[in-house]
This record gives structure tokens, sequence and C-alpha cells, in this order.
């Protein structure tokens, strides 16, 4: 697993490629979270067009759900984009959603980055 992190002044990009597992994403997700930049993010694109493969069970979706949930405060009403054409990912992308929706974050999956990208970046 690679990740190339970009931030930018209103948000960040999250480029994902290889095999990730439940520790990466987890190890990405407490970097970010520790990050002071994430604080004032109004968006946050994550590229999964160069992933091979996600390996993540309905605990492990739980155990990120949680964490994301529980932070969710220090950047309310972010944007959240996954950009993916593996089709493998859309039911776990869609079932991460199901799971936020009490969340104030705005959660939509793109199968191009462009579009992602417009609409993250859109006031």
């Amino acid at each position: 697993m690679h990740c190339e992190q970009i931030w930018e002044e209103r948000g960040g990009i999250w480029r994902l490629t290889g095999k990730l597992e439940h520790d990466d994403v987890m190890r990405l997700i407490l970097d970010r979270n520790l990050d002071c930049r994430f604080r004032k993010a109004e968006y946050l694109v994550h590229d999964f067009l160069g992933a091979t493969d996600l390996v993540l069970s309905e605990g492990d979706l739980s155990a990120i759900v949680d964490n994301e949930a529980d932070i969710a405060g220090l950047a309310p009403n972010l944007k959240m984009a996954f950009v993916t054409d593996d089709e493998r990912f859309d039911q776990l992308f869609e079932r991460f959603i199901e799971k936020m929706q009490d969340c104030s974050w705005e959660i939509k999956v793109f199968r191009e980055f462009e579009a992602a990208y417009e609409w993250a970046t859109r006031k």
C-alpha cells in the first residue's frame, strides 16, 4: 500500500495504490486526525483508482466508522469523496456512507477523479 497525501488550502487529496488492509486504513485515518490541517479542512478526496484490493471485514468497517464518527466534530460539514472504478469497492463505500448518515459530513462516491474534485471543492 502506498498513499500520496496532498494538502491544499481548503482540504486534502489522498491517492491510494496497491492492496489496502484495515491496519493501513486506520494508520492513514489516525495520521490525518493528528494533522492540524484536518481541523480546517472543508473536503477530502480519497482516490482509490490505483488500489488493487481493499480488504476490510464488517468489523473493520465498524471500527473505521466509529473512529470517523468520534472525530467528525473536529471538521464539521466536511465533504468526503471516494473515487473508484472498481465495482468491488462499491458495496464497501455504500455501507460506510450508510453507517455515517448521522454525521454532519457529506459523502459521495465517484467514478472519475475530476468529478469528485469539482464536487468536493465547490462551496
